[in-house]
């Protein structure tokens, strides 16, 4: 990795950090989820960085991809577990964090949990180690305390404008990739577990988050949408976005769902969990060193 390329991750990571710490605070019991990711996503903006994604806040069985929706009234409810997931990028080198905050004390050890099985994966991490070294170590932390961790979600790589790279790191080691970490890659970990849950998400109906897959097709499009379909990639290329950040109208939403059809637009369905057990999620970024790795986010 370059020089320049590592200042920006850094900056990122600095960036991230600090908005993370404040809204931790934030996220109380009847404090609004609109409130929250607005809040996130204009205090990243107004440090320097950018959004990497929409702010995720998944509560209770919701296990990824709830972002607020334009005009929600939706509230952190009592004896609730919530996960705030935030990604910010500079010139689009990415940090991507998460952390959980629980209102019921039935929930600390899941939440616990999350960032344990994160630090024990964090320990490992350096060049040359399995991804399945990985896994294996989330895996055996978070079933040895009697929680099962949520096999259809894992960590990813990242790139440059690229949030999901190619390499997964998953949760358990059985469908982990035959690959070995190299020095200068980066990685999002991000362990999730379950209480009572069946360890697989299910997708739900809501779909808030869009990300434009490409701009170039044999697809005959209407003069209408190759104008959204650029402007959506001029202003996020294939970064994931909000739909409330494209203040849709039902005409907006309309084109959208048909550039979804034609497969240039991808819209992410909330993932719940499949026996709607209760979810936890603790998350950094690190890049591979030769001898470990760093930590590009503090683990919360």
């Amino acid at each position: 990795m370059d020089r320049e390329s590592y200042e920006k991750y850094l900056l990122a990571g600095e960036i991230v950090d600090k908005v993370k710490k404040i809204v931790y605070e934030k996220v109380k019991v009847g404090v609004s989820i609109l409130e929250i990711c607005e809040f996130v996503e204009s205090e990243i903006k107004r440090l320097g960085g950018q959004p990497a994604f929409p702010c995720n806040v998944c509560v209770n069985d919701i296990a990824a991809h709830y972002t607020a929706l334009p005009e929600d009234r939706t509230k952190i409810p009592k004896d609730s577990i919530v996960k705030v997931d935030i990604g910010v990028h500079v010139d689009g080198f990415i940090v991507d964090t998460a952390f959980t905050k629980y209102f019921s004390p039935r929930f600390k050890g899941l939440s616990d949990i999350a960032r344990e099985s994160l630090e024990k994966a964090v320990e490992i991490i350096r060049d040359g180690v399995k991804v399945k070294s990985v896994s294996e170590a989330i895996e055996k932390t978070i079933t040895a305390a009697g929680f099962m961790p949520i096999e259809d979600l894992s960590g990813h790589q990242l790139k440059q404008y690229n949030l999901h790279a190619g390499i997964n790191i998953p949760n358990v080691a059985r469908i982990a990739p035959n690959y070995k970490l190299k020095e200068g890659e980066v990685y999002a970990i991000e362990p999730f577990a379950t209480l009572n849950g069946l360890g697989k998400v299910i997708e739900g109906d809501l779909k808030p988050i869009c990300c434009v897959l490409k701009t170039f097709t044999l697809c005959k499009l209407s003069p209408i949408e190759k104008i959204m379909l650029n402007n959506l990639h001029e202003r996020f290329r294939t970064l994931p976005f909000a739909i409330r950040w494209i203040k849709a109208s039902k005409a907006k939403l309309k084109i959208l769902d048909k550039l979804a059809r034609k497969k240039l637009v991808y819209c992410y369905p909330v993932l719940i969990e499949a026996r709607r057990g209760f979810v936890s999620q603790c998350e950094t970024t690190v890049v591979v060193k030769k001898n470990g790795c760093e930590v590009l986010s503090e683990i919360l």
